[in-house]
């Protein structure tokens, strides 16, 4: 063991590692530093929670924001067949660049704040998700919630006897991840359409700017037309 090591869990203000945190504090574990990433495009509710849990731990977490709007519209891309073209726009499950820019974001900081092989990551990856860790086994993470064999019932459970609710957003959405995430449910869209007006503004501003369609069964006015005419 490498007692000189970093212990930094990484939050996405989520129930799993919302779990993996408030437990990993009741059992004692060593706890460096907490780090969110912050796509600018979080439900109302998950930065609300985000506070909360700050008050209740009495400490802060180190929040990262990534620039969202510009890698969206404006960026111009240097390499491929893109070359010369603005903007990444909506995403889908063979280019899901948001998720790269949060994992090159939290490694910049890690890589200017820290030495590299001294840290060890605690990710809040639940026991009925246990398959996803097969590409991480070469890093130094831990995954707490699979050694407590919490699932995603388990995790949610947990945060709600805390009194961690999130305003009851897990009642209509799956995952608090980005709300104009287009790897979200139908449901989970149509919740957003009629209950986030001001969210679905930004989504059909954001929309204008891209080449891609919003999903590929359905562009974002179409989805809209479908949630207005069942309306």
């Amino acid at each position: 063991m490498n007692i000189n090591a970093k212990h930094i869990v990484m939050f996405s203000g989520g129930k799993d590692s919302t779990a993996m945190l408030l437990r990993m504090i009741e059992k004692n574990r060593k706890i460096d530093e907490i780090i969110f990433v912050d796509t600018t495009k979080e439900f109302p509710e998950v930065y609300e929670h985000i506070e909360k849990v700050e008050n209740y731990i009495s400490q802060k977490i180190t929040k990262l924001r990534i620039k969202f709007d510009y890698w969206f519209k404006d960026h111009i891309k240097t390499k491929g067949k893109s070359k010369g073209e603005s903007g990444y726009g909506w995403m889908d499950f063979m280019n899901r660049w948001c998720t790269a820019l949060k994992r090159d974001k939290t490694k910049k900081y890690l890589n200017k704040n820290y030495e590299r092989n001294n840290i060890i990551e605690y990710h809040g990856i639940n026991y009925g998700e246990k398959n996803r860790i097969k590409n991480n086994r070469n890093r130094n993470i831990k995954y707490p919630l699979i050694e407590w064999k919490m699932n995603s019932k388990n995790t949610l459970n947990y945060c709600y006897e805390k009194n961690f609710k999130w305003d009851g957003l897990y009642d209509n959405i799956k995952r608090t991840s980005c709300y104009l995430c287009p790897l979200k449910k139908i449901d989970e869209i149509k919740y957003i359409y009629f209950n986030y007006p001001d969210l679905w503004k930004k989504m059909k501003k954001l929309d204008k700017y891209s080449e891609r369609r919003f999903r590929s069964d359905y562009s974002l006015n179409e989805i809209e037309q479908k949630f207005k005419s069942k309306n």
